[in-house]
């Protein structure tokens, strides 16, 4: 949660401060759950911070109130943690999970291009490499301008079609064909 206000009841003071009433005082978490009074590293994505035995969330009872707290609290609360536990039990049943860092791991296996009149031919070849190089195993870089189209494999030389009526998914989309004949006219 980015902020939420709380309407000042009677006049008081805080830190060396008066607010009167009738004035609103804003409560960031997105702020308060960066002070590095209370969290080692504040800026860091941190999961453990929250496990025994740091629990640095723990070392003051506001340190953590993405739903608020006290009687102001969410009314949801209860209900968006079951939410999420529900959810992350159904994920981790029906899932196989492991952690991959590499771009392959996630590359699809067919990226296609099309050409605008404002792209630089260069940087659209560029990129198709790139996918070719981070595991896509076949890309169309469909060009109207030059009327042709340039097909990207691993491990061989860029194919150039010139005015090709269709293009074939090859074994990467089995059966898939597009007809390029509005594209290419």
């Amino acid at each position: 949660m980015y902020a939420y206000n709380r309407g000042v009841l009677k006049d008081i003071e805080y830190a060396g401060y008066r607010i009167p009433a009738g004035w609103l005082v804003t409560i960031s978490p997105m702020l308060t759950h960066r002070l590095p009074e209370l969290y080692t590293d504040p800026d860091r994505f941190d999961p453990d911070r929250f496990a025994p035995p740091r629990e640095e969330d723990k070392k003051h009872p506001l340190a953590l109130m993405g739903f608020g707290h006290g009687s102001h609290r969410c009314l949801g609360m209860e209900f968006a943690q079951m939410e999420m536990k529900i959810v992350l039990s159904t994920l981790l049943r029906h899932c196989d999970w492991t952690v991959k860092p590499d771009y392959s791991a996630i590359a699809p296996n067919f990226a296609v291009e099309l050409r605008s009149a404002s792209d630089s031919l260069r940087t659209v070849q560029q990129k198709m490499q790139e996918y070719i190089d981070n595991g896509v195993r076949l890309g169309w870089l469909i060009n109207p301008q030059n009327q042709q189209v340039e097909i990207y494999r691993p491990g061989q030389e860029v194919e150039v079609l010139r005015s090709p009526t269709s293009l074939s998914g090859e074994d990467v989309l089995a059966g898939f064909v597009l007809d390029l004949a509005q594209i290419l006219s």
